[in-house]
């Protein structure tokens, strides 16, 4: 008998191409991303599901608002009007607060929300460029957290294009402009307007004037004996590089664009000499690589959060995405954020530039965002910081960011961004200065609402909008609302084969007023289920939706997931033909098997003589006598299989099943036998051979296996065959030829 495993293998063949780009297709798209922002969002995207409101209303009081231009130039008063305020920073070992404005200013505010110009870049940079393009201007500021004592502090900045010998150039393409790390010590750190050196750090040329150097940030909780001390990361934009075409620049660890880098800003190790680059870095021993890389694969990471979650420091990072999707990523050492082949949990395709489903076998280690909304909500993310003061549970815990140009105002609860899954994300409503509840686009209406944020050191969250130059501060009530708690739930295994066993844990709802949550459980098949983690199995196939509410006793939430079990197959065949003599050509009909969902795919067969094939109905010719397991395997469109076993017997053979116990079963051939018998069993038995007229002529033991018969010293002719167990005993007729 042949026995032989079955192996099937499926492939989903893709073809990548890219395509060149003329001058024409640039100036349609520009076309078309102008109109579309003139009609605003658009209507539908690649996630199905919406964005909904939490229930969630955070009253904003008007704390500052930032003066418009300065004593610089008058070309420096910006065209709109107005600051563009882009981001704020605690001055340490003061109450003061540094305000940066892109037009090129950066202020101190006061406890008392009054501004002071404390440093005027114009007087400093003679290419200093704040127009025109999004990603211009005097862009960030980090102090060094011995600032108090040192004095130091850097900022980025951008600059003309070839302004000055750039230290990092474009692999592919041109340049546009340059962006700068400069570093700064002030004489007196306590000073209200800045007097001390500076010297530069590092200078990058960036394709175009968006996407350039973005956050520069420290550590906030790395304390001096930790090797992340002092330590500052910077955020690295792919200089719209992708638009134009130039993908050669981007998810590569041997380009400095996209990426998110950590160096040392007192060190020298650099190419440059200028900084230093930790030899922890995980691409440090890398050849080729830019050593000074801490993660890579992003589009524009714009703003960091560092956050603290039991005891560990973790990092999230807002990228900003193209056409389609915004992100935030939870960064890890050495992590690929997948820039520009995926765009959040899709496959990015560079001649459409749109998203696509990934692709079955999912290549290239890629890390994916753990929340992430398409551009049916918005159009750019800004990450803000988690609420950590407790004296405001409505707030404690959650992860505030918004979108850029809409100003809606989501959240998360930190604690449960988690790497390898997206959470849902919730959008907040806001009353300013006493007004109606809203949002920023009907509160205060604008076309670009440029909303960020800033955390202080008690763990409060501020607003601002460059929109209008205001600072916004979080009013902490007296006595706090009730908010509607939110529904979310874990599932470990949403899609199987019935019977199908699911572990569901809505550990991850959430009660902003800190109330105890009861916790009920639909499965959508007629069951229910009380608690906060349960366990349940579907016996049959089917789409069940499961239903989650959450309760604070006054108020509910609900969240929804659907389960696919699919009804595995049943394996049956029938087989015809004539099978007495070879060569036999026999039919094999899978037509008996059945599957509930009426999915059946394909019909594999293993004919037992080492052919297999595939259909419904097949034939097959068998070439020698034996005895043949026939298998086949079904298979449904959901990956449900099953499998059935036949033996047929091609040729006149011997097959005996003992009485009581037909498990077990014992096979003589070739029958016609000519010098050898075989008799295989996995039992121990006797054997006889007798001639017609009773006389026996050969016996023997067989020992459990295969067992040869010399029939040397029989004639041909016509025999009976006695085989004996203790299961019982069994005749039949053997014949034997020349």
């Amino acid at each position: 008998m042949t026995h032989q495993k079955l192996l099937i293998n499926a492939y989903d063949v893709k073809d990548h191409r890219s395509r060149s780009h003329n001058l024409l297709g640039r100036y349609v798209l520009l076309f078309m991303i102008l109109f579309s922002c003139l009609l605003g969002r658009s209507q539908t995207g690649p996630i199905e599901e919406e964005v909904q409101f939490s229930g969630l209303v955070i009253d904003l009081i008007t704390y500052a608002i930032m003066p418009v231009g300065g004593p610089g130039p008058e070309h420096t008063i910006h065209p709109d009007n107005r600051a563009r305020i882009n981001m704020m920073r605690e001055v340490p070992g003061s109450d003061k607060i540094a305000v940066i404005d892109l037009n090129g200013y950066l202020y101190l505010m006061d406890s008392q929300g009054d501004l002071s110009l404390y440093l005027n870049f114009w007087d400093h940079f003679d290419d200093f460029k704040d127009a025109s393009g999004k990603g211009t201007g005097s862009g960030a500021i980090a102090f060094h957290p011995e600032y108090a004592t040192n004095g130091l502090f850097y900022t980025a900045h951008a600059e003309v294009q070839d302004a000055q010998v750039a230290d990092y150039s474009p692999i592919e393409g041109y340049s546009s402009l340059q962006w700068v790390l400069t570093r700064w010590v002030a004489t007196d750190p306590l000073a209200g307007v800045f007097s001390g050196t500076k010297n530069e750090l590092v200078r990058l040329d960036f394709t175009t004037t968006i996407h350039g150097m973005q956050d520069i940030t420290f550590n906030p909780f790395a304390q001096p004996e930790d090797e992340d001390y002092g330590l500052l990361y910077v955020c690295n934009g792919e200089g719209g590089g992708s638009e134009r075409g130039f993908h050669n620049n981007i998810g590569k660890v041997e380009s400095y664009m996209g990426t998110i880098w950590r160096i040392d800003p007192e060190g020298n190790n650099s190419p440059n000499g200028n900084y230093g680059i930790p030899e922890t870095n995980p691409y440090y021993n890398t050849n080729g690589a830019i050593k000074e890389i801490w993660a890579y694969g992003f589009r524009n990471p714009h703003r960091l959060s560092f956050e603290q979650r039991e005891g560990e420091v973790i990092l999230f990072v807002g990228d900003i995405g193209q056409h389609n999707i915004e992100e935030i990523n939870l960064v890890e050492k050495g992590g690929n954020y997948g820039w520009d082949h995926r765009e959040g949990t899709f496959r990015y395709n560079w001649s459409t530039r749109n998203v696509e489903p990934l692709p079955e076998i999912d290549e290239g280690g890629y890390l994916y965002p753990v929340a992430q909304y398409d551009h049916s909500e918005g159009a750019a993310i800004a990450l803000g910081y988690t609420w950590t003061d407790a004296s405001y549970s409505n707030l404690n815990g959650q992860l505030l960011f918004s979108d850029i140009l809409y100003g809606d105002l989501f959240h998360v609860p930190m604690d449960s961004l988690v790497q390898g899954r997206q959470f849902e994300i919730r959008e907040a409503k806001i009353r300013i200065d006493g007004s109606e509840e809203g949002i920023f686009k009907t509160l205060a209406p604008s076309s670009r609402i440029d909303l960020r944020f800033f955390r202080d050191s008690n763990g409060r969250v501020w607003l601002f909008t460059k929109s209008n130059g205001n600072i916004y501060q979080v009013y902490i009530p007296d006595i706090e609302q009730n908010v509607k708690p939110i529904a979310a739930f874990t599932v470990n295994n949403s899609s199987g084969n019935a019977p199908h066993e699911i572990s569901l844990d809505g550990a991850e709802s959430y009660d902003f007023n800190g109330d105890d949550l009861t916790y009920s459980w639909d499965f959508g098949d007629g069951t229910i289920k009380e608690g906060i983690s349960v366990i349940h199995t579907y016996d049959k196939g089917g789409e069940f939706t499961v239903k989650l509410t959450v309760s604070d006793g006054t108020e509910s939430d609900v969240a929804t997931q659907v389960i696919a079990v699919n009804s595995v197959p049943f394996a049956a065949f029938e087989i015809s033909g004539d099978s007495t003599k070879v060569p036999a050509a026999m039919t094999f009909d899978g037509g008996a098997s059945m599957d509930a969902d009426g999915d059946l795919l394909n019909y594999a067969w293993d004919y037992g003589d080492g052919s297999q094939s595939f259909g419904k109905v097949t034939t097959h010719t068998y070439q020698q006598e034996g005895t043949y397991d026939v298998r086949l395997i079904v298979y449904d469109r959901r990956g449900g299989d099953d499998r059935v076993v036949k033996q047929l017997t091609i040729g006149n053979v011997l097959s005996a099943s003992f009485f009581g116990d037909p498990s077990h079963q014992i096979i003589v051939y070739p029958n016609p036998a000519q010098d050898i018998l075989f008799i295989d069993t996995d039992r121990k038995l006797s054997f006889e051979i007798f001639n017609l007229n009773g006389v026996r002529l050969l016996n023997g033991q067989v020992s459990g296996s295969e067992y040869r018969v010399d029939l040397g010293a029989l004639g041909p002719g016509e025999y009976i065959l006695k085989l004996i167990s203790p299961q019982g005993e069994f005749e039949g007729q053997l014949f034997i030829k020349n």
